[in-house]
């Protein structure tokens, strides 16, 4: 009976089948930080990807609901004196989490603006990668 509650309280590792876009979440509330849409046209009309602080949380919509990550690894690959990409790494309960971006400088906004990648990875392996496009600032 006992071998019974245990394997009936086990809880499966969530699978992931879809990257979404991020509807009205903790995210619009930060401000400041980063902020990466579907495609790399008008980012004001274009559907929300990724959302993070400047500091360790960040936000993707899996499988139709937002999920928050936490930062674990950040590295800076300096380009030249005025261009540094980066690869930041992230984690959830469930899913990790990889934002690969470079920045551009042929873009007319006063924010820094990124292209990329997100790859979102759940325990089973399973991945997914989206191209994105966006900004990080005020």
């Amino acid at each position: 009976m006992l071998m019974a509650y245990f394997v009936c309280s086990c809880k499966h590792a969530a699978k992931l089948s879809s990257l979404d876009v991020l509807g009205p979440s903790p995210a619009d509330s930060f401000g400041v930080g980063c902020f990466f849409y579907e495609d790399s046209g008008e980012q004001k009309n274009a559907p929300l990807l990724f959302a993070s602080d400047f500091d360790s949380i960040a936000y993707v919509a899996i499988n139709g609901s937002a999920v928050e990550f936490r930062l674990e690894k950040e590295t800076s690959i300096k380009v030249d004196d005025s261009t540094a990409n980066f690869i930041d790494e992230y984690k959830s309960k469930d899913f990790d989490l990889k934002v690969e971006m470079n920045m551009k400088h042929d873009h007319p906004t006063d924010e820094t603006y990124y292209e990329g990648t997100i790859i979102v990875k759940d325990k089973q392996g399973n991945k997914i990668l989206k191209k994105t496009a966006g900004e990080c600032g005020c």
